[in-house]
């Protein structure tokens, strides 16, 4: 993260699992992207075919504090991990929906912030991306159908 104030870059997180592209908030107080944490240091990304660990969506604040919003844990393939650094997530333009992509199903998720329940989930879809005004969502559909899909936001 570049700290304009200070003309330097700023390491906020390191992790030793796979991480999807971060997200920007939109009061720009905080970061979110889907993780993936193996159980053990030892079972680092590159060994082994499976790996243990959490998959967690996670809010990181400009202070530091870390808020895992959604998470399961199982043992994963290592091929989708890897695509995790290919995925992406995307806040709505008012803060309160993050939809992201999760490799466990190979959906996109909608998570809404204030209950932290997850409000819609379509398969084989990615690449999230809401209206300016966060009417609409629109995703890559990676189903038999592929194409882009628009869903209007509260008709899931």
């Amino acid at each position: 993260v570049l700290d304009t104030a200070r003309e330097e870059l700023r390491l906020v997180h390191e992790t030793i699992g796979y991480i999807t592209q971060p997200a920007w908030s939109a009061t720009a107080d905080s970061l979110a992207w889907v993780e993936f944490t193996p159980i053990s240091p030892n079972d680092e990304p590159g060994r082994g075919n499976r790996l243990p660990g959490k998959l967690e969506l996670v809010r990181h604040f400009r202070d530091g504090r870390r808020d895992v919003l959604h998470s399961e844990s199982g043992i994963w393939p290592r091929g989708l991990l890897e695509e995790l650094t290919s995925k992406s997530t995307a806040w709505s333009p008012d803060g309160k929906f993050i939809a992201f992509a999760w490799i466990g199903s190979s959906s996109l998720r909608v998570l809404e912030l204030s209950t932290r329940g997850l409000v819609a989930e379509w398969p084989a879809a990615d690449f999230p991306s809401w209206s300016p005004t966060g009417q609409w969502l629109a995703y890559l559909d990676r189903s038999l159908d592929r194409g882009i899909r628009v869903v209007a936001a509260g008709s899931w």
